[in-house]
């Protein structure tokens, strides 16, 4: 006889995990909801509990048909985000540039607005990812992006083109943020809710502040394809 194991999470989300001799069946009494929530923490917890031995008898004798431990049999894993079909969509714009060959990787830091500029022979994508400055019209010609990180020894390049970012209040990629309020690369090329002013520079939004209970800089990264040149 199945032996049924109620899991209940939070409403509106349950799983009913059911154990057969067979393995395991998991049954969603209800569906995902479709909202992102940008407040990526959790409270979920999981009491353990000693292994659990199931001895399955026949009904005319203590003859034992089988055992089996349930216990550590399936691993459940709670990340910092529950799964959303919009979360999954903004996995989408996280990229991967496999064997994409950079000199200048120790300069390069996660949080950094950078773009892809043309250099023929620089490697095999005949090009190098470089910071944005707000002197250089290429940042502002350029699709805008967050860089997360580097591996040298397979030079994979990783970067975002849209999405949310934590950055710390101490981050050196930004001067100034305030929740809701528009962002932009500021005179020193760093985030500021306040845009450049240089003559000869331009300005671009890059999104916006996005209010959160745990002491992080977190912004929403979709840099607007137009910009402004100042004179």
């Amino acid at each position: 006889m199945a032996h049924a194991i109620d899991i209940s999470i939070s409403d509106p989300e349950s799983i009913t995990i059911n154990g057969y001799p067979a393995g395991f069946a998991i049954v969603p009494e209800s569906g995902h909801t479709t909202y992102y929530n940008p407040e990526p923490n959790n409270n979920y917890a999981f009491t353990t509990h000693p292994p659990e031995i199931l001895d399955v008898t026949t009904a005319e004798s203590s003859l034992s048909v089988s055992s089996f431990d349930i216990s550590g049999a399936m691993n459940v894993t709670l990340g910092t985000l529950p799964y959303s079909q919009l979360g999954a969509e903004l996995d989408g714009f996280k990229y991967i540039f496999k064997e994409f060959s950079i000199t200048n990787s120790a300069s390069l830091s996660a949080g950094d607005i950078v773009y892809f500029k043309q250099n023929i022979g620089y490697n095999s994508y005949n090009c190098e990812v470089v910071k944005a400055d707000i002197g250089d019209m290429n940042g502002a010609y350029g699709n805008l992006m967050v860089f997360l990180s580097y591996n040298s020894t397979t030079e994979n390049l990783y970067v975002m083109h849209k999405g949310y970012f934590d950055y710390e209040i101490d981050a050196a990629q930004i001067n100034n943020w305030s929740p809701g309020r528009t962002i932009y690369l500021n005179n020193s090329n760093k985030i500021d809710i306040t845009p450049a002013t240089s003559s000869g520079g331009w300005i671009k939004s890059l999104g916006n502040c996005i209010p959160n209970k745990v002491n992080k800089f977190r912004i929403w990264f979709d840099p607007d394809t137009t910009y402004i040149k100042l004179r």
